[in-house]
């Protein structure tokens, strides 16, 4: 087995370890620092599930104003969509400096956090569908829409990574043994 390979394995087993525990954690701790910088007090508790993961519930006391609302329950699908998609960024940085293992692993990495607002999308997860109430659209499609849109769209970068890193790292290796034969 090679860098490469072990470089993928590694990436897809920490992807559920991700999926279901830093991920939920980290979208949940977006709410909370909003509301920190609104000045709101609350009280969170949180939940484990085994197929969803970690979960929580915050009450929070003060009145937002409707924008401040809508930035709040989006805040935990953005944050985590943001830090995906900065992720995704250095590892295709990486590709391009031929740091192939490094990048296809941090792309692998970069997945969890975009496809779980595309999984929470897809299950119609309460703060979309509040933030879709918020804005009056009623449409129940919406939530599958935009969850298949994202994850179509991280899928194909993922896949245009994969496709990029593999192909570069067999020719760098190719070329590696070309050159070792040559001396």
């Amino acid at each position: 087995m090679n860098r490469y390979e072990l470089a993928v394995i590694l990436g897809f087993f920490l992807f559920p370890v991700l999926f279901t525990i830093l991920v939920p954690v980290v979208y949940e701790m977006w709410h909370v620092l909003l509301l920190r910088f609104f000045g709101c007090p609350y009280s969170m508790k949180f939940y484990f599930h085994v197929i969803f993961g970690f979960s929580a519930r915050i009450d929070y006391t003060c009145v937002l104003s409707k924008l401040s609302s809508g930035i709040l329950l989006l805040s935990g699908h953005i944050g985590n969509i943001l830090i995906g998609l900065f992720l995704y960024s250095i590892s295709y940085l990486l590709a391009t400096k031929t740091r192939f293992c490094a990048s296809v692993f941090l792309s692998i990495i970069s997945l969890p956090f975009i496809f779980s607002s595309s999984y929470y999308f897809i299950l119609k997860e309460p703060d979309f569908m509040n933030f879709l109430a918020l804005i009056n659209v009623k449409n129940e499609l919406v939530p599958i829409v935009a969850g298949f849109l994202l994850f179509s769209i991280s899928f194909f970068l993922f896949w245009k990574n994969l496709e990029y890193t593999s192909e570069g790292f067999f020719v760098k290796v190719e070329l590696k043994k070309r050159d070792q034969s040559e001396t």
